[in-house]
């Protein structure tokens, strides 16, 4: 995921909007293809298994944390394509 968001970011500083879509893409790719799978899941056990709060917190950030990432991958996408 940080080999994508590099390229993404590297696209953008070129105002590449077809390479910037296309690393866009893959982040979203990847990250229901692989993240979306078993993130929420291990955020999950964390939250249950945590014998401290600093892990519960843990847990319960991370869970929200691949949520956004997805949400805000999907905003980008849409915004470059209506630039493109």
């Amino acid at each position: 995921m940080s080999y994508l968001c590099r390229k993404a970011k590297e696209a953008l500083e070129k105002n590449d909007k077809e390479n910037l879509l296309k690393f866009l893409r893959k982040q979203e790719d990847f990250m229901e293809k692989h993240l979306i799978k078993w993130v929420p899941q291990l955020a999950g056990d964390i939250q249950e298994s945590a014998d401290t709060d600093f892990y519960k917190g843990f847990g319960k950030i991370l869970g929200r944390y691949v949520q956004y990432d997805r949400e805000v991958i999907g905003t980008l996408i849409k915004e470059t394509q209506s630039f493109t």
